[in-house]
């Protein structure tokens, strides 16, 4: 029998060896990380890794619809925010262009029964306190609060880059709504955002 398991995936550039995956190893209740390398297909070789690993859920730090008027969506007058890309202060998805219509490709094409869920890395930073300890801009204590935030093992060699903490950081967010502990920000309609 399958074990339940879900991902986190700070979705980057696709060839600068930005894309980091995180998860739960259910036998050796250790979190996992991979990381696509600079020059390599990132699209290409994390279809191999969600087919080879088959996550029930990954959570993904990239947009995964645009505005709903670019649908026609009723009351949906804004050209360049959704209603969760307001609510959260994010980017715009179409700022983020070229790798929003990555990550909502790789949503449409991701094997059965995989399901993604958008999440936004710098909410649940906020949400923990990282801020104050210099999310984005000093690794070390960050990633040292995050190993008493988290309740399954890792070491904190294991979090180099940024990329490393925001795929652990979108992992967290999958936590919080399988215990259904999780924010939404955003209507169902024109796209969510889970923290």
């Amino acid at each position: 029998m399958k074990t339940f398991l879900h991902a986190g995936l700070d979705f980057g550039n696709k060839r600068a060896g930005t894309t980091v995956l995180c998860w739960l190893d259910p036998h050796a209740q250790r979190l996992q990380f991979r990381r696509s390398e600079r020059g390599q297909d990132a699209d290409r070789w994390l279809h191999q890794q969600i087919e080879a690993l088959m996550p029930d859920q990954i959570f993904i730090d990239a947009p995964l619809s645009l505005p709903g008027v670019y649908r026609e969506l009723p009351q949906h007058h804004d050209y360049f925010f959704r209603a969760a890309d307001r609510a959260l202060r994010a980017m715009s998805p179409l700022f983020l262009g070229g790798l929003t219509a990555r990550a909502m490709q790789l949503a449409a094409t991701a094997p059965d029964p995989v399901r993604f869920f958008e999440t936004y890395p710098s909410a649940v930073a906020r949400r923990l306190g990282l801020g104050e300890l210099g999310y984005k801009k000093t690794l070390p204590p960050v990633v040292e609060a995050l190993t008493n935030h988290t309740s399954v093992a890792f070491h904190p060699d294991e979090l180099p880059t940024w990329h490393h903490v925001d795929a652990l950081l979108a992992w967290l967010a999958g936590e919080r709504f399988l215990r259904q502990e999780h924010d939404v920000y955003g209507t169902p309609e024109e796209g969510l955002i889970y923290t």
